[in-house]
């Protein structure tokens, strides 16, 4: 009996240890890429809130949307796009924030990352580069 392992669908963080490039389409990684380099900073955080959303809803689908699901995947994502884009969580946190925000106005279009980090009351630009 100790022995026995439980199915996925009760450990869930198995069917998210090194699978997370399933919940990143190579679209979108290409499109997030394109938009660094474009320096169009909220059409990264759109790209970005895109991509969480869609694995967020992938898996909460697949395992049951709860709390602790969402927590789940929302590290497991997170973690591989601060890996695979090489900007810290803060700062991917911070483009989601700005595109939120600013994605509306026109004026804002080409807000550059230390615009972003002066509009936003309460952001904590250290390791956000």
């Amino acid at each position: 009996m100790k022995n026995e392992k439980k199915s996925s669908a009760l450990r869930p963080e198995d069917d998210l240890s090194g699978r997370e490039d399933d919940l990143i389409a190579p679209a979108d990684r290409d499109a997030v890429r394109a938009a660094v380099a474009d320096h169009a900073h909220l059409h990264v955080g759109m790209l970005l809130s895109q991509i969480i959303e869609k694995a967020v809803a992938c898996y909460t689908a697949k395992h049951g949307d709860s709390p602790e699901n969402r927590k789940r995947v929302m590290d497991a994502i997170e973690g591989k796009l601060e890996k695979e884009f090489g900007r810290t969580r803060a700062a991917l946190r911070l483009y989601i924030r700005c595109y939120q925000r600013f994605a509306d106005s026109a004026e804002f279009s080409r807000l550059t990352f230390r615009d972003m980090v002066s509009r936003l009351s309460g952001s904590k630009p250290t390791g956000a580069a």
